[in-house]
């Protein structure tokens, strides 16, 4: 994977507070040395995202270590938020929030336009619909920047798009997991009593292998 793979991850992962993260980074960055406790998150945060920016493998759950630092930073932000940030401010994080929502929502189209699955494409229109009317609604709220009616509004959409994915998106993918495919096919195929293990390869990244025991020749049984 590229380099920057994270951000974008972050992005999604994160919503819908993601939006506030560039504020939070630079806050903390301002006041580090005259606050530990901020310099110690900043650290957590990006310590790790840099390590694993250079590692050839990546995927998107290794970043969550760094999530409770990321809320941390996020609340201390808010709670020194203006009541309404300049509008060079507002418009870069109403873009910063619009991103994810369309991206979730696209994810979601293309799920419904093109899954064989009928579980998929209903769980992929539900997750268009509310990923669509969030990303309208959020970006408006984000853009127009009032605290005391943007809490609400961003709170709730967490929310409305984690019952989705709860209810219809996860279920629905269900049955495309390859773990129960691959464990009911070594089930049909292996031999009466014999072992089964799995291992890892050289990628932290690649599934389990079945392996045989090992004949007289030290090479695996056939």
């Amino acid at each position: 994977m590229p380099s920057g793979y994270y951000l974008p991850a972050a992005l999604i992962a994160f919503f819908p507070w993601s939006w506030l993260l560039p504020a939070a980074l630079l806050g903390a960055r301002r006041v580090a040395r005259r606050d530990p406790a901020l310099a110690f998150l900043a650290a957590w945060v990006i310590g790790p995202w840099v390590m694993l920016e250079l590692m050839a493998s990546k995927l998107p759950h290794y970043l969550l270590s760094t999530f409770p630092a990321m809320a941390l930073l996020v609340v201390h932000a808010w709670e020194r938020r203006a009541d309404r940030p300049a509008r060079g401010t507002r418009a870069f994080e109403a873009v910063l929030f619009a991103l994810p929502a369309l991206g979730l929502a696209a994810a979601g189209v293309a799920a419904a336009q093109w899954a064989e699955d009928g579980t998929v494409r209903a769980g992929g229109a539900a997750l268009a619909g509310v990923g669509l009317v969030i990303a309208i609604g959020g970006t408006i709220a984000v853009a127009r920047g009032a605290v005391v009616r943007l809490l609400p509004a961003v709170a709730a959409a967490g929310a409305a798009l984690l019952l989705v994915l709860s209810l219809s998106v996860l279920p629905s993918i269900e049955p495309l997991r390859l773990a129960p495919r691959i464990g009911a096919a070594v089930a049909a195929h292996r031999l009466p009593d014999e072992p089964c293990s799995s291992t890892t390869s050289a990628s932290p990244a690649s599934a389990g292998r079945s392996k045989r025991p090992s004949g007289a020749s030290g090479r695996p049984a056939t």
